[in-house]
């Protein structure tokens, strides 16, 4: 088995790059960041329930992110922002809500069923 001896190094970034997204835009509902990389571009798809929160007006936070990452991984970076259609059937963000809502010190049982509340339940009967 051939192992890619630049493995250690890339796992390293996109830890980075993971991070530094979700600390630059916590309020944007990042569920998933897809890497992809050629040479010397890396292509990032960020999966997010609120796009215009990362894209700001006229896409001004776009080119202030590309900016940061490009600073942070020292590699040219293409930014891709996909919209998550239902993202209370997104299992990252509902996970996320109940985190935030138990420390926000909400009773654990109320926090568990928040996510089933009016705006699901229809949508899962159809």
């Amino acid at each position: 088995m051939v192992f890619d001896r630049h493995y250690v190094n890339y796992l390293q970034e996109d830890l980075k790059v993971r991070k530094a997204l979700r600390s630059m835009y916590p309020e944007a509902g990042v569920s998933l960041v897809e890497i992809d990389r050629q040479a010397n571009n890396v292509s990032l798809t960020i999966h997010t329930a609120r796009p215009g929160i990362l894209i700001g007006r006229g896409g001004q936070r776009v080119d202030e992110m590309r900016k940061s990452l490009e600073k942070l991984i020292n590699k040219k970076v293409q930014l891709n922002i996909r919209e998550i259609q239902q993202p209370e059937f997104d299992a990252y963000l509902v996970a996320r809500s109940i985190a935030e809502s138990m420390e926000r010190r909400v009773a654990y049982r109320r926090a568990l069923k928040q996510p089933y509340s009016a705006r699901l339940l229809p949508a899962l009967k159809e």
